[in-house]
C-alpha cells in the first residue's frame, strides 16, 4: 500500500497543471481575445470586476488557470482522501493493547491448566506430601533446638575417630591376650573389647548430648524406656569387657612378676622393676578409660542434642529435591509456553514497527502533497498575474493604435492611469479556490 500511494504521490507531484496553459497560450489568441474585449466596450466604457480585470483578462488570463488547476485539484483532494483513510486504518491497527491483552491472558490460561495437570498426578501429590511431613519435621526440631541448625559433619568424620578408639584397644589389650590364649582366640577377644569400647564411647557421647531431649515430656515413654535400656546394655558390656581386660591384664603382670622375681621389664617399656602389680594394672586401666573417654568426647561433639536432627534436616532437603526434579517436566512445559508467547509478542512487535514506518511514510506523503499544493497555487498566483500584465499590454497598446479613448470601471479612469494601476488576482482568493482539504 505504501508504494502504490508513493507512485500516486509523485505522480501527481510531478504534474503541472500550468503547462497546458502555457502550451494553448498564443499572440493570436490574445490579440483576439483583446480585440472583443474592446468590441464590447460601450461608449468607449469598459467594466471591471471587482478585482479591476476585464471580461477578457478573466476568460483569457483567470479562468483557464482556474479550471486547470480545478483537475489537479480533484484529483489532489482524491490523494488526500485516500491518504487520510489509510492514515486513520494504520492508526487505528498501531494500538496492539488489546492483541496483548489476548496473549497475556491465553499465555495464563495455558499456564494455569498446565500447572493444574501436572499437581493432580498422584506422584506429585506424595512427593509434595512428603516434603510437608519432613519440612515440619525438620522445623519442629529446629524450634525445640532454638533455631541452631544441626552440625551437618560428615560421618567420615565420626567413623575415623571410633576406628582409632578400637585400634587404640588393640594396641593395648591384644599383647595380654596374645600371652594368654592361642592367635586366633586373641585376636577375636581383642576385637570384641574393641567393639565393645567404641559402642560405649558412641552411645555414652549421644546420650550425655541428649540427656535432655531423653527426660524431656514430649518424648514417647516407649521411645525414653528403649533410649535407656539401649544405653544401659552397652554399659553392661562395657563394664564387663573392662573388667575381663582388668582381669587378664592382672594375670599377666602377676606372671611375669614371679618369672622374672618382681625385677622383669614392663610392658609398656618402662623397665621399673620396683613398680608393684596394682601400680602397673591401674595404668592399663587407666588407658583403657582414657580411650574410652576419649570416644566419648567425641560422639558428643558430633552428635545433636536431638536425636536424628540432621537425619530430619538431611529427609527434607532429599524431599525438596525430589519435589523440584519431578517439577522439571512442568517448568520445561511453562517455558515453552513463555516461548510461544514472546514469538507471537515478537510478531506483534514487528508488525507495530512495520505500521509506525508506514504511518512516518503516510505523513511524509502528505507532507509533500500539502506543499506540491502551495507550490502550484505560487506557481498559478504568479502565472496569473504576468499574463494579466501581458493582457492589459496588449489591451493598452491596441486601444491607442485604434485611436481609441477607453475608460474603465465606474470610475471612468483613462488608459494612462489604467496601465498603471497594480494588477493582481488576491492570492487570498485562489486559496479560498482551491482549499486544503
Amino acid at each position: 500500500m505504501p508504494s502504490d500511494l508513493t507512485n500516486l504521490v509523485n505522480a501527481l507531484v510531478a504534474d503541472d497543471p500550468l503547462s497546458t496553459i502555457t502550451a494553448k497560450a498564443s499572440p493570436e489568441l490574445l490579440e483576439e481575445t483583446v480585440s472583443r474585449d474592446t468590441e464590447t466596450a460601450i461608449n468607449d466604457e469598459m467594466l471591471l470586476d471587482e478585482h479591476g480585470h476585464t471580461r477578457g483578462m478573466k476568460s483569457y488570463v483567470v479562468l483557464p488557470i482556474l479550471e486547470s488547476i480545478g483537475a489537479w485539484q480533484r484529483r489532489y483532494r482524491e490523494a488526500l482522501h485516500t491518504l487520510q483513510m489509510t492514515q486513520d486504518r494504520v492508526t487505528a491497527e498501531l494500538s496492539y493493547e488489546a492483541e496483548r491483552q489476548r496473549l497475556n491472558a491465553d499465555r495464563k490460561a495455558k499456564e494455569t491448566a498446565a500447572l493444574n495437570e501436572h499437581t493432580t498426578q498422584p506422584r506429585y501429590k506424595e512427593l509434595a506430601n512428603r516434603v510437608t511431613v519432613t519440612d515440619k519435621r525438620y522445623k519442629d526440631m529446629l524450634a525445640e533446638n532454638r533455631g541452631k541448625i544441626p552440625h551437618g559433619y560428615s560421618r567420615l568424620y565420626y567413623i575415623v575417630p571410633l576406628m582409632l578408639v578400637g585400634l587404640s584397644e588393640w594396641f593395648i589389650n591384644y599383647p595380654t591376650f596374645r600371652e594368654a590364649y592361642a592367635p586366633f582366640f586373641a585376636m577375636a577377644a581383642t576385637v570384641i573389647i574393641a567393639i565393645s569400647f567404641a559402642a560405649a564411647s558412641h552411645f555414652h557421647g549421644l546420650g550425655l548430648k541428649q540427656r535432655l531431649r531423653m527426660f524431656n515430656k514430649s518424648v514417647d515413654h516407649r521411645e525414653r524406656i528403649q533410649m535407656i535400656a539401649v544405653i544401659g546394655l552397652v554399659t553392661f558390656f562395657f563394664l564387663v569387657a573392662l573388667g575381663t581386660v582388668t582381669y587378664e591384664r592382672y594375670g599377666f603382670i602377676s606372671a611375669q612378676f614371679g618369672l622374672s622375681n618382681g625385677l622383669g621389664p614392663d610392658v609398656l617399656g618402662n623397665g621399673r622393676a620396683t613398680e608393684s602389680v596394682e601400680g602397673r594394672l591401674l595404668q592399663t586401666v587407666i588407658l583403657n578409660i582414657l580411650v574410652w573417654f576419649a570416644g566419648c568426647l567425641v560422639s558428643y561433639f558430633f552428635h545433636d542434642p536431638i536425636p536424628n536432627f540432621n537425619e530430619a534436616r538431611l529427609d527434607a532437603q532429599r524431599a525438596q529435591d525430589e519435589l523440584e526434579k519431578f517439577d522439571r517436566q512442568f517448568i520445561a512445559r511453562k517455558e515453552q509456553i513463555a516461548a510461544q508467547f514472546f514469538e507471537a509478542e515478537a510478531a506483534l512487535d514487528s508488525r507495530a514497527r512495520e505500521q509506525s514506518e508506514q504511518l512516518r511514510t503516510i505523513r511524509g506523503l502528505r507532507e509533500r502533497l500539502l506543499n506540491s499544493r502551495v507550490n502550484v497555487l505560487r506557481a498559478a498566483s504568479q502565472q496569473i498575474n504576468a499574463n494579466l500584465a501581458a493582457y492589459r499590454n496588449a489591451l493598452v497598446t491596441g486601444a491607442t493604435r485604434q485611436r481609441r479613448n477607453l475608460v474603465f470601471g465606474p470610475n471612468k479612469i483613462g488608459l494612462t492611469q489604467f496601465n498603471t494601476e497594480r494588477l493582481e488576482f488576491p492570492a487570498a482568493e485562489l486559496q479560498a479556490y482551491f482549499p486544503e482539504s
